[in-house]
């Protein structure tokens, strides 16, 4: 979802200036759509858009860089850190081993968010605004070989 709306930020700039790099890392500190181990497609975007209409937004990836861990998480030096979403797990500046949180900061917001079925309603929004975020059941993706994917499920895993 995250990747979605920054391929979608870059097409509204008609690709001038730098790419925007979105903080999935904020995402996941304020459970902003689920967990290094699961959530929802539109979790993100609800989270973003509930920040934008409160004034705030997404913070860039360079105030927040990913770290591939949530608050749950126990692997690795995830379960010696601090993942909850306080003012310095949303947007901050270091210096050296030194870390505040930034009160102004990049960011992006939406001003909507919607839900979408069938391909050709993909496709609508696809021509009209850009990318979307699909849920798959990736289980007919392990023996895929090639050509185009077909089928159908109730019960999406990624």
């Amino acid at each position: 979802s995250v990747s979605a709306l920054q391929d979608r930020i870059k097409i509204a700039r008609k690709a001038a200036g730098p790419d925007v790099m979105l903080s999935v890392q904020h995402v996941l500190n304020c459970r902003g759509g689920g967990s290094c181990h699961g959530g929802t497609v539109g979790g993100p975007y609800q989270f973003v858009h509930k920040l934008s209409q409160n004034g705030k937004g997404l913070a860039y990836a360079s105030e927040n860089p990913y770290l591939a861990c949530s608050r749950e998480s126990k692997e690795g030096f995830c379960k010696s850190a601090d993942f909850t979403c306080t003012p310095e797990n949303v947007a901050r500046t270091c210096e050296g081993k030194h870390c505040a949180a930034l009160d102004r900061y990049p960011n992006a917001t939406i001003g909507d968010h919607g839900v979408i079925m069938g391909k050709k309603a993909m496709m609508r929004e696809i021509y009209n605004r850009g990318p979307i975020a699909c849920e798959v059941d990736a289980m007919r993706l392990e023996k895929y070989t090639g050509g185009i994917a077909k089928g159908f499920s109730l019960i999406p895993d990624h």
